[in-house]
């Protein structure tokens, strides 16, 4: 005959074989410390579980990177997800006080928290300040970005490689709040003033588009003389966009004088006289340049 050990409160009792589960007779005050002790057992379990999934899920919702945080859609980007990242600041504007662009490999915009406001909000960050920014995901107008509530200086560091852009089109939002390098012509130039601080405001053409360049920094020589000069620009790449949020044209930000480069003189560049029939060609050789055209008007 079979034989098998049934075990309970620490008394075994050898049983025949049976279709039904054994169950042992003990002493209901063995029986009764067996099972407080179990459910002491697995409340710990679950209690302890319980905090520390809370604790890893906690620790799980703070994004450090830039690149999840504009990864987010919309909805997400709402709900304010805690947010811990490091990286270096790239451009201060200086028409937006309490916002930077900080770049970690991906860059961001960093404003202030939309309900705030005061001189307590003023920073003493500088671009190349490698910073640790700690608050939360925010919508933003045209991509998520971080509404802060510290930011830490915590040394200097390299600005990170620009871009290098050849074509401005609907693509183009991509780049936004990312370092970026253009090449074109000067179509127009003009002082203007930030905050009460003298600015550069450039209207440059491209093959494939015009953009503004906007160098927060005072400009010493004579704006008239970038007019159809050959230029290159170096800043952070921000979106120009409509209420639903679709890309319309790029601007280009900066707060360093050398991140403006003439390539050519606008005087090294001399341009033949076109007649009208040239004017009404869409396939130009070379588009950016001012160009004299002749012929007869007609009212």
């Amino acid at each position: 005959m079979l034989r098998r050990v049934c075990q309970f409160g620490g008394i075994e009792r050898n049983r025949p074989n049976e279709r039904f589960p054994c169950a042992c007779t003990v002493p209901s005050g063995l029986r009764n410390h067996g099972v407080r002790r179990v459910s002491a057992v697995i409340f710990a379990f679950c209690f302890f579980g319980f905090f520390r999934a809370i604790g890893q899920e906690s620790e799980a919702e703070i994004l450090t990177r830039c690149a999840e945080i504009r990864a987010l859609p919309r909805e997400r980007a709402m709900q304010g997800i805690p947010v811990r990242v490091r990286g270096v600041v790239t451009m201060l504007p200086l028409d937006s006080p309490a916002s930077f662009t900080v770049d970690d490999g991906t860059g961001i915009w960093v404003g202030p928290p939309p309900a705030s406001a005061g001189p307590a909000l003023q920073l003493k960050v500088q671009v190349g300040d490698l910073v640790e920014v700690v608050g939360r995901t925010h919508a933003g107008h045209f991509a998520p970005t971080i509404a802060f509530s510290d930011v830490q200086i915590l040394g200097r560091a390299p600005l990170p490689e620009s871009r290098q852009i050849d074509r401005l089109g609907l693509e183009s939002g991509l780049h936004d709040c990312q370092r970026a390098t253009l090449w074109g012509v000067v179509q127009s130039a003009e002082r203007v003033s930030k905050a009460g601080q003298p600015s550069l405001n450039l209207r440059i053409s491209t093959a494939t588009g015009h953009f503004n360049f906007l160098l927060y920094h005072p400009f010493t020589q004579p704006v008239a003389s970038l007019v159809d000069a050959e230029v290159s620009v170096t800043g952070v790449f921000i979106s120009f966009f409509n209420s639903r949020r679709e890309f319309l044209g790029a601007r280009i930000f900066a707060n360093n004088p050398g991140d403006l480069k003439i390539l050519r003189q606008a005087g090294a560049i001399r341009s033949p006289s076109r007649s009208s029939r040239w004017a009404r060609r869409w396939d130009s050789p070379r588009g950016g340049w001012r160009s004299t055209v002749a012929g007869y008007g007609a009212r």
